[in-house]
């Protein structure tokens, strides 16, 4: 038998926490729940595919396991039977205790570093069916029994699709106090589209060639790389603009046209809007702690980079910018 009234309360929260927790911390939510639930303290969570027999780890999440876990998996990958399990039986349970692990050493020094003595892996697929996202719940001492087994079964597809109306949630949750022209997607660590906006692709393909619907294209994936470590801060590539952050395991990137804007330093910028809204040379030096002579220099760079002579037509300017 299902643990019936368990499983209830675990997907009720987990549901609850798709609309509640922004994406950076929907995992930690979720996970934490299912590890009560099923009493355990440990759990991988991810998104895999497989290429060519080789697992591709696309996205991922320790509950309550060292950064060291990952970098030895990817060494020891190729034995990982609970991988290969779940992936040729999705949506399966696939359990092993100390003496399966002896049938695959790879696997059995993983959890042996890690003092596992028992897991519970479960699957559920993409639409696409090429990647999949899992779940490994792990113990050290009592193993998993057909009724856990069954529950994980049943839990899987909930997390799964609590999971992706939080990445859709989390596109929308910024609508407010983003210009309208700005689309967003979430990426995995290996550029797979995992949610995004109308228009996000098209404005990607302007970029350049994108030869797999599933898989951002590599200008776009450059961009994003330099955003990220110039610490969100905007980048172009023609036409388009990029700003990407890490939310939790996966990227966020935001996509827009250029505008007559980027030509603009951050501090011209600042002090042209400031200025177009009626503020004094006096009161943007003392907001932002310079001298009405240093705010004067950069607003004469800012007309001439904008082509504008007087503050009305900067103020329209900025304005059909911002409304574009």
């Amino acid at each position: 038998m299902v643990q019936a009234s368990l499983l209830s309360a675990c997907l009720l929260d987990v549901h609850e926490g798709s609309t509640r927790y922004a994406p950076e911390h929907f995992l930690e939510h979720s996970l934490s729940r299912v590890c009560d639930t099923f009493k355990v303290d440990k759990a991988w969570w991810g998104i895999m595919s497989v290429k060519r027999g080789q697992f591709l780890l696309h996205a991922s999440w320790r509950q309550n396991l060292p950064e060291s876990f990952e970098p030895m998996w990817e060494e020891l990958k190729q034995d990982d039977a609970l991988a290969r399990g779940v992936s040729l039986k999705p949506g399966q349970a696939v359990s092993l205790n100390e003496t399966g692990f002896r049938s695959f050493p790879g696997l059995a020094v993983l959890m042996g570093e890690h003092g596992i003595s028992n897991a519970l892996c479960t699957s559920a697929f993409f639409p696409e069916h090429d990647a999949f996202m899992f779940l490994s719940l792990y113990r050290k001492q009592k193993g998993f029994d057909h009724r856990q087994s069954v529950t994980s079964e049943l839990l899987m597809p909930h997390l799964f699709s609590a999971w992706r109306t939080n990445l859709r949630l989390g596109l929308s949750s910024g609508a407010t106090v983003v210009a309208p022209t700005v689309y967003r997607g979430f990426v995995s660590a290996q550029g797979r589209l995992l949610e995004s906006e109308p228009n996000f692709t098209t404005l990607m393909q302007a970029l350049g060639p994108w030869e797999d619907e599933q898989v951002i294209s590599q200008p776009l994936r450059t961009l994003a790389e330099r955003s990220v470590v110039k610490e969100g801060g905007w980048q172009g590539l023609g036409e388009i603009m990029c700003r990407a952050k890490y939310i939790g395991p996966v990227q966020m990137i935001e996509l827009r046209q250029r505008s007559c804007l980027d030509a603009l330093t951050e501090r011209e910028a600042s002090i042209a809007k400031l200025f177009s809204a009626g503020s004094t040379y006096k009161h943007i030096a003392r907001e932002l702690g310079i001298s009405p002579a240093t705010v004067r220099h950069h607003l004469r760079n800012a007309y001439l980079k904008l082509g504008v002579a007087d503050k009305g037509a900067l103020a329209c300017l900025l304005h059909d910018a911002a409304a574009a």
